[in-house]
């Protein structure tokens, strides 16, 4: 009697354990069956994606198709009614791109087609009052600064372009301006060769504000001259500033007497400009 409750007891427990056993195997299959049917929808989404973007390529080709069956078309009439000048026709519906050679033939085609339809004149780059700040400028170096700060060179009306490197279109911001007085000084460096070498880096700069700087009183837009002016002063200022180049402004007001140039007081003003230059460097 014992062996036959210890046998039912132990079919009992086999029972139990296998039931344990199956429930565990359905929790994973049925697991599974959701990760399929997870992965099933992903890929009948990617698989419509797929077909919504063969439908535009295919929308695309049969767009290019048509397009290119027209230019037959009007190919083929051309040569009809231009017989001898096919050659002329493929090249304007030739899609080619122009090479190099080209390019520049064009634009020196251009270029000679603008000089010889316009008269050209040579002009001054420099008016009176300039001039003698100029002057003044290399006289006054000469006698005060030159021995503790050689190698300074003094140019007037240079292009931010030629002095100024920016990256990308920034150069638009500053290409048409230009700078009363470009205050160098000489660089010596030695290149890969190990040969010594100079160039000319900006140092400073010195702008000159004449009376009429912002209009002439006869201007009828004496008021939108000044903004613009104004505007262009600003724009040139930041840039100088965005390279740590001094800027100094010599005013009319500064230097004039009885409707002159004083050369004492531009004498004075150009010291003073000097000191600010070479203390703050």
């Amino acid at each position: 009697m014992g062996y036959i409750i210890i046998g039912l007891v132990l079919l009992v427990l086999s029972f139990a354990y296998l039931s344990y056993i199956l429930k565990k195997e359905i929790e994973n299959q049925k697991h599974r069956c959701n990760s399929l049917n997870k992965e099933n929808y992903s890929l009948h989404r990617d698989n419509n994606e797929l077909k919504n973007k063969n439908n535009i390529l295919q929308d695309d080709y049969n767009r290019l198709a048509n397009l290119f069956e027209n230019l037959q078309y009007r190919y083929a009439i051309l040569l009809e009614d231009n017989q001898g000048k096919d050659k002329e026709i493929k090249f304007c519906l030739s899609f080619d791109l122009p090479t190099e050679q080209e390019k520049q033939d064009k634009k020196l085609k251009i270029a000679n087609e603008l000089l010889n339809k316009n008269e050209l004149s040579s002009k001054y780059y420099i008016n009176n009052d300039e001039l003698y700040i100029y002057n003044m400028l290399i006289h006054v170096y000469n006698d005060c600064f030159q021995d503790k700060n050689k190698g300074i060179i003094i140019s007037p009306q240079v292009s931010m372009k030629a002095f100024i490197d920016g990256e990308n279109d920034s150069y638009k911001v500053y290409s048409d301006y230009y700078v009363d007085f470009l205050i160098g000084k000489r660089n010596t460096y030695k290149n890969k060769y190990d040969k010594e070498l100079t160039n000319v880096v900006p140092y400073a700069v010195i702008e000159y504000h004449g009376h009429w700087h912002y209009g002439r009183e006869k201007d009828t837009e004496k008021e939108k001259k000044k903004l613009e002016v104004m505007t262009n002063d600003k724009i040139k200022e930041a840039c100088l500033t965005k390279v740590g180049i001094p800027l100094k402004i010599i005013k009319y007001d500064e230097i004039y007497g009885d409707d002159k140039i004083n050369r004492d007081k531009l004498k004075q003003k150009v010291k003073q400009v000097f000191n600010e230059i070479f203390q703050a460097a």
